[in-house]
């Protein structure tokens, strides 16, 4: 993962390790969410460029239990809704809940 501050280390295409810029972002849990991870809030580091979806993959491989609502997990960005191929800015908060229903 993280090879020294302010960079990521990946595998490219054809299996060469490079560096990556990276960026912090402070992640929000709400509702079921919070007590799948063990807390409402954490913050990582995690490389520019990284997508709603992205960030969802990583987050699920680091705390398996919210693989079972991976795919209805909702996401804002910001304060916004945000589709998964929404590029996650640099210093962005990202809110992650499930579906909610009113009645």
């Amino acid at each position: 993962m993280a090879d020294g501050p302010g960079m990521w280390l990946i595998n490219n295409s054809k299996g060469k390790s490079c560096e990556r810029e990276t960026m912090r972002v402070k992640i929000f849990f709400f509702a079921i969410l919070s007590e799948y991870v063990g807390a409402k809030r954490v913050e990582l580091e995690v490389p520019a460029e990284t997508t709603v979806a992205m960030l969802k993959e990583l987050l699920v491989k680091r705390y398996p239990k919210m693989a079972s609502a991976q795919k209805s997990i909702m996401a804002a960005v910001n304060r916004e809704y945000a589709a998964g191929e929404q590029i996650i800015p640099p210093d962005a908060e990202i809110a992650f809940f499930p579906p909610v229903s009113g009645g």
